[in-house]
């Protein structure tokens, strides 16, 4: 061992490392991991339960949908107050995302990184209607999909155990309720069915 330090010392270090059998090297990564294992149960901001798992996962997954369709009606929508609506839930749940990731990662839980199944099939319907159908079919999809994330988060505050999370559902809930709230009356302004 005194050998190595000292060829370490002198300059060999280049050498040494290049005679370690590739999988040794391997083995180390070179940076930390995204979410590394907890060792124990608790993690250092408090326990997480099942049901604070779930919510950062379904807020997530909401996250990256609204940002992902709220664009999409941003540029698509027919109607100024359907992209209004849509740039507001485009910037306010990028928002949300960042500020969530944080404290997912510190509670070492890995998000999601797509929308779900059910969230890409509502993403490709967008994508192939035009012109008012398209507008109602966001605004429908936004009102559907506010209304469940508020029930989430409510179940959230109201069941979860860990404080930064609970923080994290109680932070998104007025903003939450303010995108329904528009895109219903963005709804109710769109010209009826012929």
């Amino acid at each position: 061992m005194k050998k190595l330090v000292r060829l370490c010392v002198s300059g060999g270090c280049a050498a040494i490392i290049a005679a370690v059998p590739a999988t040794a090297q391997a083995a180390s990564p070179a940076g930390p991991t995204p979410y590394p294992r907890p060792v124990t149960g608790r993690s250092v901001m408090g326990t997480v339960s099942p049901q604070d798992r779930a919510w950062l996962a379904s807020s997530a997954q909401a996250n990256r949908f609204e940002i992902v369709s709220g664009g999409l009606a941003a540029r698509k929508g027919t109607r100024a107050a359907t992209r209004a609506v849509a740039s507001r839930i485009e910037m306010d749940h990028l928002k949300a995302l960042a500020a969530l990731i944080p404290v997912a990662f510190r509670l070492h839980i890995p998000l999601p990184t797509i929308p779900s199944a059910d969230q890409r099939s509502k993403l490709r319907r967008l994508r192939s209607l035009q012109g008012i159908p398209f507008d109602r079919e966001f605004l429908t999809v936004a009102v559907a999909g506010h209304r469940a994330n508020i029930n989430v988060a409510i179940r959230e505050i109201q069941f979860g155990t860990n404080p930064s999370v609970k923080a994290q559902a109680r932070n998104n809930l007025p903003v939450l309720r303010t995108h329904l709230m528009l895109a219903e009356r963005a709804l109710a302004q769109l010209p009826p069915v012929p």
